[in-house]
């Protein structure tokens, strides 16, 4: 495996085979509950693009009494929230001490679960590094592994990179040297240890730390990240998931429906700083595009959003698309926003007649490259559990402090 002079944001690769990529793969698995999705989180996205066709065979158009049934039913979907146990869920939270059950939480899964503290521990840092060392002696964190394999690049320019690379290669051959092969320095090919590997991740799931917060530290929503993975994460366990279930909802939880713009924006600000020959290029081609509309405008510049590549439920109550999150920054508003979204879910599962026949209206080549599974009712049935949750997270606790 090569070995990479690194960045923050990239490596440069080496000559020299070694281990460090592979090696650094077990440390970022086992953060991965920890680790921010790279997939920007918008108000409104596009729905995710499927390879296969549409199906041949069409249902039945519905009658004009089968749509009147249906538009009754819509009506009762709000009646039928409130009386399911995610409202119930919400009027407790109308209780006072709404802070009281992350702390009686705390204390009844003590023995199991360490919080996510609100900023990076180095404490819990070095708690789980006494841990895993207990067991594997040749355990080293990130930090400590980029210190000793890699080679960082000082300035994005040719003459830097080439001098990072000729020094990363002489690292490597003189820890080869003095320690002898091992898997760090590419002396002995990396073969994965699936036990070691599932030991360091339960680990980093019992103590949690805020990762985020070490490498992204001007994050202004720290705090809320880590309430709502802890949150998230007790609720699972409440409902009977074991730690690594219960976990895996909370990232997702916390990676939906806390706002990531701060960190993309520093990711793309690092990014842009090592690669910015190719930002040049595409900022150029897209002030050339703006020039040449400006000249030429398009007959419509405010293009409606029902353009034959999204489902219209207008009728039905739904002006938003499958993938539409609202993401605001107060405990009550985003329960309502949340509401709205498994409402919109509920209709789709449960009267997916109707959605098919509005299916059946988009625009043709759409359909051909976007199956009505494909791109609706899986996304739905994904999302809809990991909704629920942030539900069950935001009208319980406090995550925000308004």
């Amino acid at each position: 495996m090569n070995v990479s002079a690194y960045t923050q944001t990239g490596y440069i690769q080496s000559t020299n085979k070694t281990t460090a990529t592979k090696a650094t793969s077990a440390y970022e698995s086992t953060t991965s509950t920890q680790t921010p999705q790279t997939d920007t989180i918008e108000e409104k996205k596009e729905p995710t693009k499927a390879t296969t066709e549409v199906q041949t065979e069409t249902k039945e158009r519905l009658t004009t009494e089968q749509e009147i049934q249906i538009k009754q039913q819509t009506a009762q979907i709000t009646s039928e929230t409130e009386k399911s146990s995610l409202a119930t869920a919400i009027q407790e939270s109308s209780q006072p001490q709404a802070m009281g059950r992350m702390a009686q939480m705390e204390e009844k899964y003590k023995d199991i679960y360490t919080p996510m503290p609100e900023k990076f521990s180095q404490e819990i840092e070095d708690l789980q590094t006494k841990l895993i060392r207990e067991r594997y002696p040749d355990y080293l964190t990130f930090d400590e592994f980029a210190e000793k394999y890699l080679v960082p690049i000082e300035s994005p320019t040719p003459e830097a990179e080439a001098k990072a690379k000729a020094l990363q290669d002489a690292k490597m051959a003189e820890s080869i040297r003095t320690e002898g092969p091992n898997q760090y320095n590419g002396g002995v090919p990396y073969v994965r240890d699936e036990e070691r590997d599932a030991f360091i991740a339960s680990i980093m799931r019992q103590y949690p730390n805020n990762t985020q917060d070490k490498y992204f530290s001007n994050l202004t929503n720290s705090p809320q990240r880590a309430r709502a993975y802890n949150a998230a994460v007790y609720e699972g366990l409440e409902a009977g998931e074991s730690l690594v279930d219960a976990s895996a909802k909370a990232g997702q939880v916390q990676n939906t429906y806390i706002d990531n713009t701060e960190m993309f924006d520093e990711q793309f600000s690092r990014s842009r700083k090592f690669f910015h020959e190719y930002y040049d290029e595409v900022d150029k081609r897209a002030e050339e595009e703006r020039q040449n509309t400006l000249k030429d405008p398009l007959p419509d510049q405010n293009p409606t959003k029902y353009n034959g590549t999204v489902l219209d439920l207008r009728e039905y109550g739904f002006d938003r698309e499958i993938t539409t999150l609202v993401l605001l920054k107060s405990n009550n508003a985003m329960v309502a926003s949340i509401q709205e979204q498994i409402k919109f879910f509920d209709f789709i599962l449960k009267n997916q007649d109707i959605v098919q026949g509005k299916y059946e209206e988009l625009d043709e080549k759409y359909k051909q490259q976007n199956g009505f599974d494909e791109t609706i009712i899986t996304p739905v049935k994904k999302d809809l559990p990991i909704a629920q949750r942030a539900l069950e997270v935001f009208s319980k606790y406090e995550i925000f402090d308004n």
